[in-house]
């Protein structure tokens, strides 16, 4: 017998980080390949780090394949999430902060088994 092994797709509501975005949801893909997921981190450090340009972009790109895996309408791709970096760097830098823990955070807890409420 063959199992199929669906990519598995939970909703973050925004307004968990903003009353105002309340109902907003993005997509997070719970269940990455595990090599993506060591291999997040450790592009993240990557691009923290003097030259970290080429890292960066990487990072953006997987990052991207983790909130792209819903519906087309709710997919984001690099150019997105660089818009979304520029637009709250100066007067939200929290958000972005937030947004890439978040998207961990629930990656994690499917990991861990761990149900949604």
């Amino acid at each position: 017998m063959k199992l199929n092994f669906p990519k598995i797709v939970r909703p973050v509501d925004l307004g968990e980080y903003a009353e105002t975005w309340g109902g907003q949801s993005v997509f997070v893909w719970v269940n990455p390949p595990s090599k993506d997921f060591v291999d997040i981190g450790d592009l993240y450090k990557q691009s923290q780090e003097k030259d970290g340009d080429k890292a960066g972009e990487k990072y953006l790109a997987l990052f991207s394949s983790f909130l792209s895996q819903g519906e087309p309408d709710t997919h984001f791709n690099v150019e997105d999430l660089e818009n979304i970096e520029k637009a709250t760097k100066e007067t939200d830098p929290a958000f972005w902060m937030w947004l890439q823990t978040r998207v961990i955070v629930e990656i994690n807890e499917h990991r861990l088994g761990r149900k949604k409420a």
